[in-house]
């Protein structure tokens, strides 16, 4: 039960990314475990820089690690609604009728082509970047340590294990409580519920949409950096997988 904490923090990470698209849109971008396994190269980018650029504990790097692949997934997730679905969504709004305005949405089906087309890009973007190797984060923080003991059965966790998964149920908690209690968890449930009634009052579908896109593909590079902690490393394929689960 305890090693599989880990686990269930990258999917409720990468649920959350799911659900704030498709609560707030119904569309379904598949794109997220690309970005997840984004996430898992600029941790090991993260680190990295940090050994090279002064003395770091293994605690620093870490922490460095997640701070590095959740800008970088922020950024690219910026781009991905700016770039792709953006135009998508301008192409059903011709009159150009200004931010505040609902906004048109392209069919699913179109969005779903895209997202496909953008993971498959995503892909062969981290190949070149990372080459077909995996690039691995050094293990710290692993040693076992038991927390109850019956007879010769002994149940272990490590402090690395426990740590992360607490890091991505924080997360994910947070990123509910973001959505139940905030002004913008207001705007998004606004939105979701009726963009055309919520442009009235003067709610920025544009912007809520934006800011919703960062988070989840924020949540979706702080999984890969718990993948790759956790594992090891993940390989430029390996967000496929991920984001079909």
């Amino acid at each position: 039960g305890l090693s599989a904490l880990p686990s269930a923090a990258i999917y409720s990470l990468l649920a959350c990314a799911y659900a704030l698209i498709y609560g707030l849109t119904g569309r379904i971008i598949l794109s997220f475990g690309e970005f997840a396994a984004l996430g898992a190269l600029a941790a090991v980018v993260g680190a990295a820089l940090l050994v090279s650029i002064t003395a770091s504990t293994p605690a620093s790097g870490l922490v460095a690690a997640f701070v590095v692949a959740i800008l970088a997934a922020a950024l690219h997730g910026f781009a991905m609604g700016r770039f792709v679905l953006r135009p998508l969504d301008h192409a059903f709004d011709p009159q150009g009728q200004g931010r505040q305005a609902p906004l048109r949405q392209a069919p699913g089906q179109q969005v779903l082509i895209a997202t496909i087309g953008l993971a498959i890009a995503l892909s062969e973007y981290l190949r070149l970047a990372q080459g077909a190797g995996l690039r691995w984060l050094a293990p710290v923080f692993n040693e076992p340590f038991a927390l109850a003991r019956a007879g010769s059965f002994v149940v272990t966790a490590t402090p690395l294990g426990l740590a992360v998964a607490a890091a991505g149920f924080t997360v994910t908690l947070g990123l509910v409580l973001l959505i139940a209690r905030s002004a913008y968890g207001r705007q998004w449930r606004a939105v979701s519920d009726d963009a055309r009634t919520a442009a009235l009052f003067g709610v920025d579908a544009r912007a809520v949409h934006d800011k919703a896109l960062i988070l989840a593909c924020a949540a979706s590079g702080m999984a890969g950096v718990i993948v790759t902690a956790v594992y090891g490393g993940m390989g430029f394929a390996g967000g496929f997988s991920l984001g079909l689960k």
